[in-house]
């Protein structure tokens, strides 16, 4: 089951054949951006209405939120206050109780809010926020392939 929920998309003009060639495993060949951008009509490229669609969707204009999210100091402590003590917060293994430590100093907290919003101010996405950790746990004891 796992196997085959992981490779759902593979038959989809996304996850492979020309298409999916043209825009690349990441979206950021020359031909994706163009697309994006408007530069070129995509409805060659697409077999299907649906997927011309979805591209002509993503090809619309929209306002960028590049620089408007800030992670205020009080949405950082409330975040961490609100989190339960057992929680691992990141990739690094730091575990919340070295946030929760810092909530009562404004220098600590406003150095982290700042670190946490400099993403969002920039553009930019740390390598760390691209792994994912997917665990699917057995419905049934003993079969490896229930997941539902």
């Amino acid at each position: 089951m796992s196997k085959k929920q992981y490779h759902q998309a593979h038959k989809t003009p996304f996850g492979s054949g020309p298409l999916a060639t043209l825009l690349g495993r990441t979206g950021n060949t020359i031909t994706a951006k163009r697309i994006l951008s408007g530069d070129i009509d995509n409805r060659p490229l697409c077999h299907l209405p649906e997927t011309a669609r979805v591209l002509q969707t993503l090809a619309k204009d929209y306002p960028s939120s590049q620089g408007t999210a800030i992670i205020s100091d009080t949405d950082f402590v409330g975040t961490y206050k609100a989190a339960k003590e057992s929680t691992n917060s990141s990739p690094s293994g730091r575990h919340i109780g070295h946030y929760n430590a810092i909530l009562k100093d404004p220098v600590l907290v406003g150095v982290h809010a700042t670190m946490m919003s400099i993403p969002f101010q920039v553009g930019i996405v740390p390598d760390r926020w691209k792994k994912v950790l997917d665990i699917m746990l057995k419905k049934t004891q003993g079969d490896s392939d229930a997941t539902a």
